[in-house]
């Protein structure tokens, strides 16, 4: 433990993340688990004592589409002043970038490559999260749940929301990455009924 601490001293990790390493170290070593109730204390209450929770939304792309339209309708709806939202796009802009411009809202476009996997996508995303101190990472589809979750996680991030936007024909290596990656999710939902239906049926969510 006296390592552990000397090591997030020297290297500064955020202290979500360490509690996370030493959690796993204690489980491991020691076969004890509850310091995740510690963490997860400790979590809520940097939540709880936020003046506001700044909620960053993750894309493939700000463009034409679906998920876009997603993007504006969120937006549009906006009324609460206890949340501050910002949308972020893996790759470029476009339409809808100019759109949630005009409606007030912060827009990032990393442009990076976002075909799975991106080293650099989950770079770029992992220092920008850690240099926004960002409450909430809900992520939208699967690009942005592939790197935006394990970013956010590297990143300490408080809430993590991963989002199947529809029912992609996986094969079953994908069934497995994505069973993977959103283990580095608190929550993940579905568009839709079957959606949430097939996440379970796939095993991608358990």
């Amino acid at each position: 433990i006296f390592l552990l601490c000397l090591c997030r001293k020297i290297f500064s990790l955020n202290r979500f993340l360490f509690l996370d390493i030493l959690d796993i170290f204690l489980h491991v070593i020691f076969n004890i688990s509850i310091l995740k109730y510690v963490n997860k204390f400790i979590k809520i209450m940097g939540v709880v004592l936020s003046d506001f929770y700044k909620v960053m939304h993750i894309v493939t792309s700000l463009d034409f589409g679906g998920v876009e339209k997603h993007m504006e309708n969120i937006a549009s709806a906006y009324n609460d002043s206890n949340f501050k939202h910002s949308f972020i796009a893996i790759g470029l802009g476009g339409s809808s970038e100019v759109k949630l411009r005009e409606l007030g809202f912060e827009v990032i476009c990393l442009g990076q490559q976002a075909k799975i996997p991106s080293y650099s996508a989950v770079l770029s995303l992992f220092k920008l999260f850690k240099r926004e101190s960002v409450t909430v990472v809900h992520t939208h589809g699967a690009e942005a749940n592939f790197h935006g979750l394990i970013a956010a996680w590297l990143a300490g991030v408080p809430v993590r929301i991963g989002e199947e936007i529809g029912i992609p024909a996986h094969s079953r290596l994908a069934k497995i990455i994505f069973a993977l990656a959103f283990k580095f999710s608190d929550r993940v939902i579905g568009v839709a009924d079957a959606v949430v239906k097939w996440l379970y049926e796939s095993g991608e969510v358990r």
